[in-house]
């Protein structure tokens, strides 16, 4: 969903500044180019073949990767926390 959500803004963006992000092809960044780059963003991949160019479409791509990393840092840590719940349930039963 938040890859979506920031795709969207990222749409927005583009409706404002069409310069705001560029692609390896030359051609306009469509929205399928958009949702592509915003779960490589997400994931903390960064191909390089979408740049933000322009300076909202760089902060907001700035907090979309700290939110990706906070997201998978967040997953782990509750996924830890569950499996040595169930891990000290087991050795008091």
């Amino acid at each position: 969903m938040a890859g979506l959500a920031f795709a969207v803004l990222y749409g927005v963006i583009t409706n404002l500044r069409p310069d705001a992000f560029s692609n390896s092809s030359g051609s306009p960044t469509s929205f399928p180019d958009l949702v592509y780059f915003s779960f490589v963003t997400l994931m903390t991949i960064g191909f390089g073949d979408v740049t933000p160019t322009g300076p909202f479409a760089r902060a907001f791509v700035i907090t979309e990767g700290l939110f990706g990393i906070m997201f998978t840092t967040i997953v782990m840590a509750s996924l830890v926390a569950a499996y040595l719940q169930q891990r000290e349930r087991e050795t008091r039963g």
